[in-house]
């Protein structure tokens, strides 16, 4: 029929009329309504191309005899726009026996042939609705095919749960005798109600006797929910395995009689395939399928119930939360997956809870998998645990380990001796930064000292160099405890963090902080809040001292070039230039006017190498005021002159003070001057050129202000 259709002849356009910018003529050809179109451009009628639309709706453009599936609107217009199809719409009523038969065969009424382009369009929805239901119900199908070989949850399941992730028993007071002296319990072990002349005490152990297990006695009423999350690995069959993500709740409840319920909701099952060998011409390949998950869709439904869809419209991720996992069934499931290295059945073995999705995913990877299982072995479940929660990410490893390392001492960077205290120990990341700590500086922290860093989240990092080289950790731990009830009820955490901040305040204002006296005050938060008042009235001496650390020639430059540039001016004039004792006069004259002279190290690094500097413009009635601050070549090249924030008040008149001063310079200038001169105009040149020709705006809006600010030397 294709061949059919691209043979008809294309009918020819309609006469322009209106502001219509499309026409469309109309023909049959057996099944389909054929639609030339055409779009009117320089002032004549473009052909747009050929359409098709049978009576079932399908629908496209003819490319040659290749239909692609496009709707009318986009074809002709580019895109659907509701009055252009609308003004489209009209231009298809014409008096033609072609079109006419076209309608008539597509079942309009002759009073209805305008809106064909509304017909169509109708029919477009209609098809695309039925194709993409047809597809949802396919995938529907495949994924109730796929849904339906998954076995039911193993028989065991529910001992492992009672044994490792419910093991306790409660007695729950009846409602009845929620407020009497004496009254009836109901018992989660034997499940049968208890009575006692005196009420226990709340929390107290409570032996039953019939059941020989002890149950915790609870807070009145309400009865106690438990909740625990569970991965299951089960076989599918030869060629898959499936990870199944429950969660359960255990409600033991209070009510006269008493109550004993464990209901769960399957969340999500994530199907994984075995690796299997394919023959290719370049030799033996390994494939296999990706992981395909799939997520429930109803809440709190268990795997009768539950529906499931490759989507997740509930937004649950089970299994990017920590979780039990049932012991049984794991190597079997895992057998010739790419997760087979994945120590998963060992863990589970010993109890573990935590991110299994993360080992999956790290087991993937070379030398992760050994790793991890090797720290099973031994016995450190706090780092394990660590490692999956929170160091490892779509099975990328971030932790400290060195996962690559050939030896016990190469992964954990550490000698034997303080391996065997960090499994003693079951340390996590925390206390293998200590023993690291521990063997780099020689020496040997108190079990009870690295346990209480631990505790208190102190890691060696977190208290600093700056302390730890003033005292031991011991030291630190003791001082912590002694200074902590100032503080009230901040964490030893936040305590350290006031301390160190009072040792910098400290070493910036030049106290000697070796002296126990200074970093072992008493009453801490006081003397960290009177030295804030004094840091704060001596900012501009700590900022010259640590800039002088840096640039210490910059007081010198000053000094040499003081009877070259410094001048009183004339006796008529309002003004005088007065050159900075150092880097402390600078600061304190940026700070008042507030701008970046004193901040930017730009600056310093230009005087001490000579090539410009930095000089104050004042009123000589005002000398100990700030008015201009200059930047200035060794030749008396005016680079920058700014005022307050960067403004430049009365600048005619400035400017002419300065050039009467430039001629004062030139006159006091050597030859070893003018050489320097030279240098700075050519660097300044270059720099200037630099800014004009790069593309950034603004770089040449900054060209621009300093062009402006410029004054060259006479």
């Amino acid at each position: 029929m294709k061949k059919e259709i691209s043979e008809l002849p294309v009918l020819a356009p309609l006469p322009k009329g209106g502001q219509h910018a499309y026409c469309i003529r109309l023909q049959a050809c057996g099944e389909w309504l054929v639609v030339d179109g055409y779009k009117w451009e320089e002032g004549s009628w473009k052909y747009a191309g050929r359409y098709c639309i049978n009576r079932e709706g399908r629908h496209g453009r003819l490319n040659g005899r290749k239909l692609e599936q496009i709707k009318l609107s986009t074809f002709l217009m580019g895109g659907f726009d509701y009055m252009e199809s609308y003004t489209l719409a009209k231009r298809t009523a014409v008096d033609s026996d072609e079109e006419r038969e076209a309608i008539a065969y597509m079942g309009w009424e002759q009073s209805r042939r305008q809106y064909a382009v509304s017909e169509i369009e109708g029919r477009e929805a209609s098809h695309d609705r039925r194709k993409s239901m047809n597809a949802a119900n396919r995938k529907q199908q495949r994924i109730d095919e796929m849904m339906g070989e998954i076995p039911m949850l193993p028989e065991g399941l529910y001992g492992f749960l009672r044994k490792a992730v419910f093991p306790d028993d409660y007695m729950i007071p009846t409602e009845s005798d929620e407020y009497t002296d004496t009254g009836n319990y109901y018992c989660s072990a034997c499940r049968k109600p208890h009575s006692f002349e005196k009420r226990p005490k709340t929390g107290s152990m409570v032996l039953c006797q019939e059941a020989q297990r002890y149950a915790r006695i609870t807070r009145k009423g309400g009865g106690k929910l438990e909740k625990a999350r569970v991965s299951v690995f089960q076989a599918i069959d030869e060629e898959k395995s499936v990870v199944r993500h429950l969660v359960f709740y255990r409600t033991v409840g209070g009510e006269a009689g008493g109550y004993t319920s464990l209901k769960y909701d399957e969340q999500a099952r994530i199907v994984i395939y075995r690796e299997r060998c394919i023959i290719t011409k370049k030799g033996i390949s390994i494939r296999t399928h990706n992981d395909e998950v799939y997520h429930g869709t109803i809440g709190m439904a268990d795997e009768f119930e539950q529906e499931w869809s490759t989507t997740n419209p509930l937004q649950t991720r089970p299994y990017n939360w920590p979780a039990w996992v049932y012991p049984h069934g794991i190597k079997e499931a895992l057998q010739g997956t790419r997760y087979e290295k994945a120590p998963i059945e060992k863990m589970a073995k010993r109890g573990y809870c935590l991110k299994y999705n993360n080992i999956l995913l790290g087991s993937v990877k070379d030398g992760v998998a050994g790793i991890i299982e090797y720290m099973v072995k031994m016995g450190l479940r706090q780092m394990v645990t660590e490692t999956a929660d929170s160091h490892m990410y779509f099975g990328k490893y971030y932790g400290s380990l060195n996962m690559e390392g050939e030896s016990a001492a190469g992964v954990f960077g550490c000698g034997a001796q303080r391996i065997r205290r960090l499994k003693d120990a079951d340390g996590g990341y925390a206390y293998l930064d200590w023993m690291r700590y521990e063997e780099k500086k020689g020496i040997h922290i108190k079990e009870d000292v690295v346990k209480w860093m631990v505790r208190n989240k102190i890691y060696p990092d977190t208290v600093s160099e700056l302390v730890l080289d003033l005292m031991s950790p011991e030291q630190v731990r003791n001082y912590l405890v002694r200074e902590a009830p100032e503080f009230g009820m901040m964490a030893y955490t936040a305590v350290l963090n006031e301390w160190k901040d009072y040792l910098s305040m400290a070493k910036r204002l030049q106290m000697d902080i070796s002296d126990p006296i200074i970093h072992r005050t008493r009453h801490l938060k006081a003397r960290h809040d009177a030295l804030v008042e004094t840091f704060e009235s001596q900012k501009d001496d700590v900022a010259a001292w640590e800039m002088a650390e840096k640039f210490p020639r910059v007081d010198a430059s000053c000094d040499a070039v003081r009877d070259k540039f410094a001048w009183d001016g004339n006796p008529e004039d309002e003004y005088c230039i007065m050159v900075p004792k150092g880097i402390k006069d600078i600061i304190t004259d940026a700070r008042q006017l507030h701008h970046c002279a004193g901040s930017s190290e730009r600056y310093y690094e230009r005087i001490e190498e000579g090539e410009t500097y930095i000089l104050f413009l004042r009123r000589k009635t005002e000398k100990e005021k700030a008015y201009y601050t200059l930047e200035v070549e060794p030749g008396g090249t005016v680079r920058q002159k700014r005022s307050e924030y960067n403004r430049q008040p009365d600048i005619e008149e400035v400017t002419n003070f300065l050039r009467r001063w430039q001629a004062v310079v030139a006159k006091r200038m050597k030859e070893s001057d003018r050489a320097r001169a030279d240098e700075s105009r050519m660097k300044r040149m270059a720099e200037m050129q630099a800014l004009a020709e790069s593309e950034n705006e603004r770089d040449r809006k900054l060209y621009m202000a300093l062009s402006a600010d410029l004054n060259e030397a006479v």
